[in-house]
């Protein structure tokens, strides 16, 4: 499936609605919703091909064009800001330049993968910045009072491990950022990173440290676009699609494509 995601409203929200609930087969109030909303927000689910029809909700008619060129259109002069993706397209960890150690040149930023390769980005080419909410690589462990593993044993007519009785994996999110430049692969800096080269300037979290190291990254990529919207998504995020893509994947991507096309500058 394609994806046509609204970016940035530069009209007013109620009037926006009106324009585009025809076109999305939606009410004005539905419309309103996802544009009142964080933005990305998927306004409309499509087909891979252009010249295939368009019979599932929330379309009324089959468009005689490709349905994305036209509901693109329709938004934009609506005063709504889209991007356009297949959902293959969508980029997640595994695409991903995962950071171990880092490096700030004066002319570049280099980044130590966590299979020891390393990747040289110019400051120049780096255009969006994000912070997010992570799920954990590696869940933490929550511990549990004895007597409930105890009590549990006793249930389940077994004996376990003392190690087991004491803890289970928990969901657990961590801070990262993700920076996009020209001609690179995202570059993902979790909490894990190295911050020893942040020298005197490093704190005493690793939250403050993606932090100081934000404001490091600011004041070098001078061209780039800061965002932090997805700290927000936070717990919210939910998976999409068939695979194992989250609504922050979604969104991010959405960003990176927004952000090529200059549709954030200024939002």
């Amino acid at each position: 499936m394609r994806i046509l995601a609204a970016v940035r409203t530069r009209a007013d929200l109620a009037r926006a609605a009106a324009a585009l609930a025809e076109p999305l087969g939606l009410s004005p109030y539905d419309v309103a919703l996802r544009l009142g909303a964080e933005l990305p927000r998927v306004l409309a689910m499509l087909p891979e091909r252009a010249s295939d029809p368009v019979s599932a909700a929330p379309f009324r008619e089959t468009f005689r064009e490709d349905p994305a060129v036209a509901l693109q259109r329709a938004c934009f002069a609506a005063g709504v800001d889209t991007v356009v993706f297949d959902e293959r397209d969508m980029v997640d960890d595994r695409k991903r330049f995962m950071a171990r150690k880092l490096e700030l040149r004066d002319d570049a930023l280099v980044i130590e993968g966590a299979d020891r390769r390393a990747l040289t980005v110019a400051w120049s080419s780096v255009h969006l910045v994000l912070r997010a909410m992570q799920r954990r690589l590696q869940p933490r462990h929550a511990r549990l009072p004895a007597e409930r593993g105890a009590a549990r044993a006793i249930f389940e007519m077994r004996v376990i491990p003392a190690r087991e009785a004491r803890s289970a994996p928990v969901p657990d999110l961590e801070a990262a950022m993700l920076v996009y430049a020209r001609g690179a692969p995202p570059v993902v800096l979790r909490e894990g990173v190295d911050f020893g080269f942040l020298g005197d300037a490093m704190r005493s979290t690793r939250f403050e440290n993606l932090q100081t190291l934000r404001d490091a990254l600011r004041e070098r990529a001078i061209g780039a676009h800061f965002d932090d919207r997805l700290l927000r998504l936070g717990a919210r995020e939910q998976a999409i699609g068939a695979g194992s893509r989250s609504q922050l994947d979604l969104m991010a991507h959405a960003l990176d494509l927004a952000s090529r096309a200059g549709l954030l500058q200024g939002g």
